[in-house]
């Protein structure tokens, strides 16, 4: 979203270092109050632990809105990309 942190402030200094890039992507279950409902989790790993546990971080920095079904704030799931990528 565009109210989204940048993956740049949590790409973790070790990754970097040692030239590590990937794009995990991160499941969030989003309840009524529009905060995670359970913790995020990834759904498709990077092949580094580091940059999944960057992106699970960023996903809890996130700011998100509720779901709506029939008008009513619902729980909604869904999955997005965190691209790791050095400059």
């Amino acid at each position: 979203g565009k109210n989204f942190p940048n993956s740049e402030d949590y790409y973790p200094a070790a990754s970097k270092r040692l030239g590590e890039e990937g794009t995990p992507i991160v499941k969030v279950c989003i309840g009524p109050n529009g905060r995670p409902s359970e913790e995020p989790s990834i759904a498709t790993s990077s092949g580094s632990a580091r940059l999944d546990e960057g992106a699970i971080k960023l996903a809890k920095a996130g700011r998100y809105v509720a779901g709506t079904i029939d008008g009513q704030p619902s729980t909604d799931c869904f999955s997005f990309r965190v691209k790791f990528e050095l400059k």
